[in-house]
């Protein structure tokens, strides 16, 4: 039985997990748009501030768009909340080619 479908939908919704945590630390007057990406998630998974979910974010962002920008990942919650969660980080960063390939339709 080839299980890799169900790990990538592990590796992807961990993704979205994280950067929902991590954009509600960077910006928690946005944290509501994305409360649905939290349901059933493990609070150990949050970050303790700002600075720890930047440097993940500094860390990671490469394989969340990667990964985000797979056709597996199309209308998946990765989808919307890599778009949503990574845009001003990456835009902060001068990315565009990044802040593109998440927000255009693939």
């Amino acid at each position: 039985m080839d299980e890799r479908p169900a790990a990538f939908k592990r590796l992807f919704e961990h993704m979205a997990v994280r950067s929902t945590f991590a954009e509600q630390r960077r910006s928690p007057s946005q944290a509501h748009k994305l409360q649905d990406a939290l349901e059933g998630a493990d609070p150990g998974l949050d970050f303790k501030d700002a600075d720890e979910a930047t440097l993940w974010l500094e860390r990671e962002a490469n394989s969340i768009v990667s990964c985000a920008t797979v056709p597996a990942t199309k209308g998946t919650m990765l989808r919307r909340t890599a778009a949503f969660t990574l845009f001003h980080f990456l835009q902060g960063q001068s990315r565009q080619t990044e802040i593109l390939q998440l927000t255009l339709p693939s």
